[in-house]
């Protein structure tokens, strides 16, 4: 198992072909570069491993066209109640390469034609950061751990999919964090209970 999507592809430069890799990943992290040339490093939640898979072809000259998938199962939070909620992940990636021997650090270019390149020259290509942004693109803005999820009771923050009823004491205007003394005084929200007494 390695923490590398690593694909070697040193012969191809030399005779031309392609070279094809797979592996598993048990993390995934988005890599973006700060101001100061520095990287910040954020990690995508899994449950389980990642599936790698990927082709690099000589294309002509010094071009290669990278083609690959990227599966998993990713953490996110339900967008009602908060809890963990799994979402299977499938992503494509294809990109086309440039080799140049003088770059030291792989990196994007815009041609004339508008169309990205990825400019490499170390022919140990890591894949991890690009499959891991393919993967990023796939996850939605929104999830639901279930379509009747419940959500939370807007008082005091209780998760309503875990109460008998499915209703909070909140709904009866009697919510328990917001009636005990000790809670109103760290509930920022406990003094606007007085704008809804009937």
């Amino acid at each position: 198992m390695s923490e590398v999507a690593g694909l070697n592809i040193s012969k191809i430069i030399k005779t031309g072909g392609d070279v094809s890799g797979a592996g598993e990943l048990e993390r995934l992290e988005l890599v973006t570069p700060n101001a100061d040339g520095s990287q910040r490093r954020t990690p995508i939640a899994l449950e389980g491993k990642a599936q790698w898979r990927a082709v690099v072809s000589h294309v002509g000259a010094d071009e290669y066209w990278l083609a690959g998938r990227v599966k998993g199962n990713a953490v996110l939070e339900c967008a009602r109640c908060l809890e963990p909620t799994v979402q299977p992940i499938e992503a494509r990636l294809e990109s086309l390469l440039q080799y140049n021997a003088k770059v030291q650090h792989p990196r994007r270019e815009v041609q004339e034609d508008g169309e990205e390149i990825i400019v490499f020259g170390d022919p140990s290509l890591d894949l991890s950061g690009l499959l891991a942004e393919a993967f990023s693109i796939e996850l939605p803005e929104v999830v639901l751990h279930s379509p009747d999820c419940k959500g939370l009771c807007v008082a005091c923050g209780t998760n309503l999919n875990h109460l008998p009823a499915g209703t909070c004491a909140a709904n009866r205007a009697d919510c328990p964090q917001l009636t005990t003394p000790a809670t109103n005084s760290s509930n920022p929200f406990a003094g606007l209970k007085e704008l809804f007494k009937d």
